[in-house]
C-alpha cells in the first residue's frame, strides 16, 4: 500500500512537470495552424467559393462578335499563379460547360483575387483572370472567356514571373483589345514584349503621380489601386451579364469612368487621371516599339481609344463647371463620337492624329464661345503651345527613358498653365484653370 501511494505521488509529480510544456505544445500547434491560414486562406465551413463564368470562341470584345459564340463540353479548372508564372489548379474539380457554354467551377480557398479559370477542349485553351475575391459561400463572376481574355492572363502571369509585384491585373488589361491580342496571340516572344512594355507603363504611372505637377500621396494611390480593382471585378460580372454589344460598351464605359473618379474621389483634379495616362501611355507605345508593326499599331488604336474616353470626360466635366450652355455641351457630345469613330476606323497612326486634330479644332471653337474671347486671344495661345508642343514632341522619342517622358510632359503642362494664365488675365481663375487642363489634353496628342 505504501509502495502505491508513493508511485501515485511520483505521477503526479511528473504530470505537474510535463504539464507546462504540454500547454506550450499546444499553443504553439494553435498559432502554427493560423498562420498556416492566413498564408493559404482555406475554406474550413464547408461552403466552397464559387466562381461562374461562360467560354466562347470569340476574339474578344470587340463589335462583331463579343457577345455571339459559346464553347459546350470545355473541362474548366480554377487555378493559382505562382511565383515562376506557372498555374497551381485550386479548384475542387474539373467541371464541364454546358450547352450555353456557362459553367460553376468550385474552390476552398477563402479571401484571393486574381484567380485565372482555364478551359481546355481538344487542342484548344482559353483563360481569364478573376479580379474579384473568392469568399466562402459566395458566387463571383469571370468574364467571358475569349482570345483576349486569354492573352491578358498570359501576360500577366509573365509579369508575375519576372518578379514585378506593383503591375496591377487592370494596368494589364487596360492596354490589350481584341486587336491587340489578335497580333500577339501564339507568341510567347510577342506577349513577353508587351508585358515588359506594361510594366513600364506603370511604373511611369506611378512616376507621374508622384510628381509635383500632379502631387499624389501613397495614400490616395493605393486608394487608387483598389478602387480600380473594384472596378475590375464589375466590369468583368457586367461583360458576363451583357445580352447585346451595347451591353459591353456600357460595361467599359462605366470602368473607365469609375477610375477617373478614383482620382477625383482621391481629392484630384478631374484632369488628373488624364494627364497621368498621357505621360504613362507614352512610355508604353515607345516601349513597344519592338513588337510588330501590326501589332504596335492596334496597341495605339488602344491607348487612343482610351485616351478619347478620358479627355471628353474632363471636357465635358470642364466645360460644365464653366456653365457652358446646352448648345456647347451638345457640340462638345457630338465632337467626341465623332472622334471615337474615326479612330476605330482609322488603317494608319496618321488617321488617328488627324482625328484628334478635327476634334481639338471642334472644342476651342466651343471653349471661345464659352470665355466670351475674341478669336485673336485663343489663337495667341494656341501658337505659344504649338511651340511648347513641338518641344514635347522632340523631348519624348522612343530612345527617351522613363524620367525624360515623365519631366517632358511635367514641363508641357507647367508651360501651357502659364500661357493661359498671362492670356487670360481678365477671365476668372475657375475659367482659367479649367482652359488650361482643356488646352494641355488637346495639345498633347500627336
Amino acid at each position: 500500500m505504501r509502495y502505491n501511494n508513493n508511485k501515485t505521488k511520483l505521477n503526479r509529480d511528473k504530470v505537474k512537470k510535463l504539464f507546462p510544456v504540454f500547454f506550450i505544445s499546444i499553443l504553439a500547434m494553435v498559432f502554427a495552424a493560423g498562420c498556416s491560414k492566413n498564408n493559404n486562406p482555406v475554406n474550413t465551413n464547408g461552403n466552397p467559393s464559387k466562381v461562374q463564368g461562360k467560354v466562347t470562341d470569340n476574339s474578344g470584345f470587340g463589335k462583331t462578335n463579343s457577345t455571339q459564340s459559346s464553347v459546350e463540353g470545355a473541362a474548366v479548372i480554377l487555378a493559382q499563379i505562382q511565383a515562376d508564372g506557372s498555374l497551381k489548379t485550386v479548384s475542387n474539380a474539373s467541371v464541364q460547360s454546358d450547352i450555353n457554354g456557362q459553367f460553376t467551377v468550385e474552390t476552398d480557398l477563402d479571401g484571393v483575387s486574381n484567380l485565372v479559370v482555364v478551359a481546355t477542349k481538344g487542342s484548344s485553351e482559353w483563360r481569364a483572370v478573376v479580379s474579384a475575391t473568392v469568399k466562402n459561400g459566395i458566387t463571383v463572376y469571370a468574364p467571358p472567356l475569349n482570345d483576349e481574355t486569354t492573352v491578358e492572363a498570359k501576360v500577366y502571369a509573365s509579369i508575375k514571373a519576372s518578379g514585378n509585384t506593383t503591375v496591377t491585373f487592370s494596368d494589364v488589361a487596360d492596354f490589350i483589345s481584341a486587336d491587340v491580342a489578335a497580333q500577339v496571340k501564339g507568341s510567347a516572344s510577342a506577349m513577353a514584349q508587351l508585358a515588359a512594355s506594361i510594366t513600364a507603363e506603370a511604373d511611369a504611372r506611378l512616376s507621374t503621380f508622384n510628381s509635383t505637377e500632379i502631387g499624389g500621396t501613397q495614400a490616395e494611390w493605393q486608394a487608387i489601386v483598389n478602387a480600380r480593382a473594384q472596378a475590375q471585378a464589375t466590369l468583368e460580372r457586367d461583360l458576363l451579364l451583357a445580352t447585346s454589344q451595347s451591353d459591353v460598351d456600357a460595361a467599359f464605359n462605366a470602368y473607365t469612368n469609375s477610375t477617373i473618379n478614383a482620382y477625383v474621389n482621391s481629392g484630384l483634379d478631374v484632369s488628373a487621371y488624364a494627364k497621368v495616362f498621357e505621360a504613362s501611355s507614352r512610355v508604353f507605345i515607345n516601349s513597344a516599339s519592338n513588337i510588330s508593326a501590326s501589332a504596335k499599331f492596334a496597341a495605339e488604336k488602344r491607348v487612343a481609344l482610351l485616351k478619347a474616353k478620358i479627355i471628353n470626360f474632363v471636357v465635358q466635366a470642364k466645360f460644365t463647371a464653366m456653365g457652358a450652355a446646352q448648345a456647347q455641351m451638345n457640340s462638345v457630345i457630338s465632337a467626341a463620337v465623332t472622334l471615337n469613330a474615326s479612330i476605330n476606323a482609322a488603317a494608319t497612326a496618321d488617321a488617328i492624329i488627324a482625328a484628334f486634330d478635327t476634334y481639338h479644332t471642334a472644342i476651342v471653337s466651343q471653349l471661345n464661345i464659352v470665355l466670351g474671347v475674341n478669336s485673336s486671344t485663343m489663337t495667341t495661345i494656341e501658337s505659344n503651345i504649338a511651340g511648347f508642343k513641338a518641344t514635347l514632341k522632340s523631348s519624348v522619342s522612343a530612345s527617351a527613358s522613363t524620367s525624360a517622358v515623365v519631366n517632358a510632359y511635367m514641363k508641357f503642362y507647367s508651360d501651357v498653365k502659364s500661357t493661359v494664365q498671362s492670356n487670360l488675365s481678365s477671365a476668372s481663375q475657375l475659367q482659367i484653370q479649367a482652359t488650361a487642363q482643356i488646352l494641355i489634353l488637346l495639345n498633347a496628342q500627336f
